[in-house]
């Protein structure tokens, strides 16, 4: 008897993981489109629309220790130096001709990784937005 529900068990473990791992694989079927649906999609974005790609990019020049080629989120390209979110802003502005709008707060935040983050919990804890410069 003892054999027989160690059996079970064991058949019910592996059923959950063979139903969880098809699951997991699957998730996100529904939401696929071929390269031509979305190359369909990008050109009815165009037609006789407004786009407007708003970004907020924080590339850190005046940090001593950042080595903005190797640093996660800086690119140098033609010798400018991009957050890597205004990086991939003008790339999508470029190929959806887009407008491109920079969010800038009236505050400038600290360069040093550490106080940088303890500023952004507390705003983050305190529900609170830093003031931007311009709007739409």
């Amino acid at each position: 008897m003892k054999k027989k529900i160690i059996w079970a068990v064991l058949l019910a473990i592996a059923a959950i993981a063979v139903v969880g791992t098809y699951m997991y694989r699957h998730r996100f079927d529904k939401y696929e489109q071929s390269r031509e649906e979305q190359v369909a999609g990008l050109k009815a974005i165009g037609k006789g629309s407004r786009l407007l790609v708003a970004y907020f990019s924080w590339p850190s020049p005046d940090y001593p220790d950042l080595d903005a080629t190797s640093g996660a989120s800086n690119i140098v390209k033609n010798s400018k130096l991009y957050g890597n979110t205004e990086y991939v802003a003008n790339i999508l502005s470029r190929k959806l001709n887009a407008d491109l709008f920079r969010i800038e707060t009236m505050r400038s935040y600290p360069t040093e990784p550490k106080a940088l983050l303890d500023e952004t919990k507390i705003e983050s804890t305190n529900l609170s937005k830093p003031e931007l410069k311009t709007s739409l």
